[in-house]
This record gives C-alpha cells, sequence and structure tokens, in this order.
C-alpha cells in the first residue's frame, strides 16, 4: 500500500546501534589473563523488532508511517527477526509494547526498534505521538505522548549486545502551534560508547517525504537492506548517496558513529543478521548450514507461498531449495483450483438488453449526463506482480488467479470535472470542504469547495480531482437513481483486469512507460525509461492512448478510488472479482497512480490506499454498472 502525500510524513531517521563488536586487537585477553568483557555475536541468538507506525491522527493524518512500518516489518522478518508490529497506536498500546518489547530483549541478543508517524522535539527531547493524543499545549507532550527515551532505556536495562532504533517522524508539526520551544525536526541525541548514529537529515532539520509508498529516506533504506553488503555503515552510506541525489542534495543524512567492530544485518554469506568478531585462533567456525535451517524451520508448515519465496530470495542454493519450490507451485495450484468451481456456479445467464448481451468493447450511455460506458468481457487474470518485478511492493502478493464471471461496464474515461459539476448541482450535493492541493512549490489546505478548486487550472474535460471516496459513492448512488441502472465502483480484481486489458507487461502497454504514454510524475524514471518535464496537473480525459479494451488514463491522470477495503496483502482475496469488505474498512484501495507520481507507482499492480474521507488533488475515480 502506498501513501502519496509528500508533506506529512517526512523521514527524519534516527538510528541507535549498541554494538558490543569490537576490533581484532581489543578482541584478545589481556596479559593478566582478564576478558576484556565483549558477548561474542550467537549463530541463533534471538532477534526482537517493535515496528510502530502511527499515521490516523484526527489533526493532520499521514500518509505514509503505516507503509513505512510495514514494510521495515517484513524486511526484518526476512533478516531473522521477530517482529513486533502495530499501527495506529494509543500510547496505552506503545507503551506496552514497549514493555513487551524490553521483556524480550532482556534475554540477549538483538533489538531494533522502529517508530514512523508524528515526532515533536521540545527542550531538547523527542516525543513520540500517539494516534489520539490530545496536545493543548507543550505540557501535554508528557502525559499524551511517548517520550523516545523510553525505549533507550529498555535497551540499556537489557544489556544485549545489538540495539538499532530508527525514528522515522514527520516534518511539519501540526501540534506545535502553541508550543514555546518546539523546534523543527528531531533533537540530536547522546550517543553511547558503541553506537551508531543516522538521521535522515541534519539533527533539528526536516527532510522530504516522497510522492511514492514510502518516505525517501526509508525507501532507500529499504533498498539498501536488500544488497549483498549488508555491514551497517554501508549500508547508510548507500543511503546518504541516493539521498542525497534524488533530492538533489537539498537533504543531506548525516551520521555519527562509535562502533569499533563490525555489525551485518546478514553476514556475507547470507543468512540471519548477526555482529561479526574478528575470529581469534580458537574460536570453533560456526556451522554455514545454521542459517539455512533456522530459516526453513520457520516456514516449512506455511500456507502461504510467499514466506517459501522469502527463503528462496535468501538461500537460492540453499539446503531446501528444491523442496521450497516445489512448495510455492503446489500452494499455488491449490489457490487457482479451488477458485474455479465455486465462480463457475454462480455465472448468472445473460438477459436480454443486458451488459452481458452486448459485445465487448461496445460503448454505450445510459442517460443525458451519464458517463460513456465500455464492455468488459469476462475472463480470468493473474492478479499481483512477480517477486521480480522492480519497484513491487509487499501488499501485490501472493500473486493468485481471479476470474471474472459476468461481462460488466467500465467508465470510457475516469469521471470528468463536468459530469460531477452536473451532479453537484441537480443533486444539491455539499459534501465536506478541504484539499490537500500542490501548487508547484509546495502543499496547501485548500478550503474551498475541492472539486471546484483542485489547486490548478481544468476543463469539464479534465478528471474531477480532490473528491474522497465518500464524494464517488455519492456521486455512483446519484447515477444510479438519475439512469435507474446499477452503478458502483470498480473492485479492485475488476480495476486490474480492465487496466491489464489480458496483459502481463507491467504497464497494459508494455513493460516500458514513456512521457506520451501516460501522465505521470515525468522527470523519474522506471527501469531506464526516458524523462521529460511533468505536466504536472491533470490533463484532458482520452489525451494518452487507450488499452485494449478501449479504456483510457487507467495509468496515471488520477488515482482512481476502488470498492474494496484494504488489506496488506493478498492473503484471503476473493478470487471471483467481487469487493474485498473484510479488513481496514476505513481506508479504502486506490489504484493507477497520478499526475504528481513516480512512474513506478503506475504499474498495473501497483496498490494505494487512504483513509475515505481523504482528498488530495492526485484523487479521482472511474465508475462501474453491472446488470
Amino acid at each position: 500500500m502506498r501513501s502519496l502525500m509528500a508533506a506529512f510524513s517526512a523521514s527524519i531517521i534516527f538510528v541507535f546501534a549498541s554494538l558490543l563488536a569490537v576490533h581484532p586487537a581489543l578482541a584478545q585477553v589481556s596479559q593478566t589473563g582478564r576478558n576484556l568483557g565483549v558477548a561474542a555475536a550467537q549463530p541463533n541468538e534471538q532477534r526482537v523488532a517493535l515496528v510502530i507506525g502511527n499515521a490516523a491522527y484526527k489533526e493532520s493524518p499521514l500518509r505514509n508511517p503505516v507503509n513505512d512500518a510495514t514494510d521495515i516489518a517484513a524486511a526484518l522478518k526476512a533478516l531473522g527477526f521477530n517482529v513486533i508490529l502495530r499501527t495506529n497506536a494509543s500510547r496505552r498500546q506503545m507503551v506496552e509494547a514497549v514493555r513487551d518489547f524490553g521483556n524480550q530483549i532482556r534475554r540477549g541478543g538483538v533489538g531494533f526498534f522502529y517508530y514512523a508517524g508524528h515526532g515533536i522535539q521540545s527542550r531538547g527531547k523527542n516525543f513520540l505521538i500517539p494516534v489520539g493524543a490530545q496536545l493543548d499545549g507543550e505540557a501535554d507532550l508528557e502525559f499524551e505522548s511517548m517520550d523516545a527515551n523510553m525505549v533507550q532505556a529498555q535497551m540499556d536495562e537489557a544489556g544485549n549486545r545489538v540495539n538499532i532504533v530508527v525514528l522515522d517522524a514527520c516534518r511539519d508539526n501540526p501540534f506545535a502551534r502553541s508550543f514555546r520551544s518546539a523546534s523543527r525536526g528531531l533533537a540530536q541525541m547522546d550517543s553511547a560508547k558503541g553506537s551508531f548514529l543516522a538521521y535522515a537529515t541534519s539533527p533539528g532539520s526536516v527532510a522530504a517525504d516522497g510522492s511514492g509508498r514510502n518516505g525517501v529516506y526509508t525507501k532507500h533504506l529499504l533498498d539498501s537492506l536488500k544488497q549483498p553488503d549488508t555491514r551497517l555503515e554501508e549500508v547508510f552510506k548507500r543511503v546518504r548517496v541516493e539521498v542525497a541525489r534524488e533530492t538533489g542534495n537539498k537533504q543531506i543524512p548525516w551520521d555519527s558513529s562509535s562502533v569499533l567492530g563490525d555489525f551485518y544485518f546478514r553476514p556475507p554469506s547470507g543468512g540471519a543478521p548477526v555482529a561479526s568478531l574478528a575470529p581469534s585462533s580458537a574460536a570453533a567456525p560456526a556451522d554455514p548450514t545454521t542459517n539455512d535451517r533456522a530459516f526453513w524451520e520457520s516456514v516449512k508448515d506455511s500456507k502461504n507461498p510467499e514466506e517459501f519465496k522469502a527463503y528462496l530470495e535468501q538461500f537460492p542454493n540453499g539446503l531446501f531449495a528444491t523442496l521450497a519450490r516445489t512448495r510455492v507451485r503446489a500452494l499455488e495450484q491449490t489457490q487457482v483450483a479451488t477458485a474455479a468451481p465455486a465462480i463457475a456456479a454462480t455465472r448468472p445467464a445473460a438477459t436480454p438488453g443486458s451488459i452481458s448481451a452486448m459485445t465487448p468493447g461496445t460503448v454505450f450511455r445510459d442517460c443525458e449526463g451519464c458517463p460513456e460506458m465500455v464492455v468488459i468481457p469476462p475472463g480470468s487474470f493473474t492478479m499481483g506482480s512477480l517477486a521480480s518485478e522492480q519497484a513491487r511492493d509487499s501488499d501485490e502478493g501472493p500473486q493468485h488467479q481471479v476470474r471474472i464471471a459476468r461481462a460488466f461496464a467500465a467508465g470510457k474515461y475516469e469521471a470528468t470535472r463536468g459530469e460531477f459539476a452536473r451532479f453537484v448541482q441537480e443533486a444539491s450535493y455539499a459534501g465536506s470542504s478541504g484539499c490537500y492541493t500542490w501548487d508547484g512549490k509546495q502543499w496547501n489546505n485548500d478550503t474551498a469547495k475541492s472539486w471546484r478548486n483542485p489547486g490548478f487550472d481544468q476543463t469539464d474535460r479534465d478528471p474531477v480531482a480532490c473528491v474522497n471516496w465518500q464524494d464517488a459513492k455519492a456521486y455512483t448512488e446519484w447515477l444510479s437513481r438519475k439512469s435507474g441502472k446499477t452503478y458502483r465502483l470498480l473492485t479492485e480484481a475488476e480495476w486490474e483486469y480492465a487496466a491489464r486489458a489480458d496483459t502481463t507487461t507491467v504497464f497494459s502497454f508494455g513493460d516500458r512507460i514513456t512521457p506520451q504514454s501516460a501522465n505521470y510524475g515525468s522527470t523519474a524514471s522506471y527501469a531506464g525509461s526516458p524523462t521529460a518535464v511533468s505536466a504536472g496537473k491533470t490533463r484532458p480525459v482520452g489525451s494518452y492512448p487507450a488499452n485494449a479494451f478501449g479504456l483510457y488514463d487507467v495509468h496515471g491522470n488520477v488515482l482512481e478510488w476502488t470498492e474494496d477495503c484494504y488489506n496488506a496483502n493478498y492473503n484471503g482475496a476473493p478470487s471471483d472479482g467481487t469487493a474485498w469488505s473484510a479488513g481496514d474498512c476505513s481506508r479504502r484501495v486506490l489504484r493507477g497512480g497520478s499526475w504528481g507520481v513516480d512512474p513506478q507507482n503506475l504499474r498495473s499492480a501497483n496498490r494505494n490506499w487512504d483513509a475515505s474521507s481523504y482528498r488530495i488533488n492526485y484523487f479521482g475515480f472511474r465508475v462501474s454498472r453491472t446488470d
């Protein structure tokens, strides 16, 4: 799932790693026979991570923290951590999770804490803001938020060998209006001996977020953790270089280290993360298959093919690689086989004049002022993306077969501003005010009626923007009453099926995207694609070529709301193309990318989500009609 608001979840990250790993010269017994007291890494030591992502704030909700937290949790799990994940947590839930985390790391091993959400610096201290915090003044911080030092205190008391803390806080502090001493960014924290501190930018400064699933810093941290060399300093050096490159040197990450030895998230030979000590002549060699066997033990009884794929990514030639591949094939075939019979039994007979009786590709309009609709044929497709697809996110899997048993109709174009204006006038629809708009330089909270002022000039043939899920649903309900037909939003499966149009490539037009293919943030490149100056706003619908089903702008222009509640992966997803009504229904799925995002977000499999009440000038919709 991706969050696209560039203003409110900027990556200001602090990392503290208490690494009692030493230089070879220090890893010796002194002449008096007294050891220096440094504990060596254990091949099977426990690794515990607490990951918190807070986004659903009543005042200034954030867009990326849940994405960042879930992605970091997945990355750490793949690196051998037992992960405790909390999202949209209250203060009590945060404190209890930290206490539980502290109890676990007291048993030794490696501890990792990650927080994404609002953070405030006040009087030289950093406070992590829970969801539901009531902050009317600076004095409320002590009672309504959580001091970041609470985590460090737990780690200090545990005294275990390795501790890492990552704080990913937003750059704009919406709570600090009446705070006398609250400052920009986060405060520099003291670095104990043997620790590594890394900020996304200089202490007290702010950092950029980004237009994709993750913040700029976290995105590159995730990428860096996937590289072969996961030595601590190298991981953050790569992050520093890439963040500086992406932001044009406007954001320069900052490091401070007192680490004497090396720490590897994954040793050079592969496996779970350990801190490396230079071996002494008396040290016994570790079993090179230990990590392989440990990973296999953790997934061998799974019914999820993605977990076996994760094993194969870590150990492509591992002891159990052949068996893992067999399990993947068997599980995926089982998913397909169990889905098909039930779908076939529910297919209705076509009735005269119904969509099912129309020829696929037929374009029709049900009434004056109704949108043009295109008949989409029934069929089957593989939903989701391959693990090898560039910029793939974890919520795009596992891939699974979906069968659309009946024809349906989809809007030939995204709903236009003119069409929506007619609804507003005829239905006397007021909706609510406010929309986050991008004026080319900064984000603004526009208090005018959103769809009338999306932050840039529009014609009536531009897609309506700044509509939330509730606005889109109100439109389809009005359209149903007006036409006497059944209008709704597309389900997420219908959307991907219609967008792909019988293709299996990254985009419906192939694996390569160009600025002539769609309206997007074309200053960025995907897989070596050419770049160009972006339009910086919506374009009239139909300005770019249609896909094979006759639909325009399924990639770019505006993100399109779908019916579905958000789920972090496809485990348990409907296989018949119906909407997924289980999961987090306060958040709804959007598809297709928009005028202001990087090309990777326009991929056919790419998923986005947001609160159903949220408006931003990236958001629009496309309607669907069934018999």
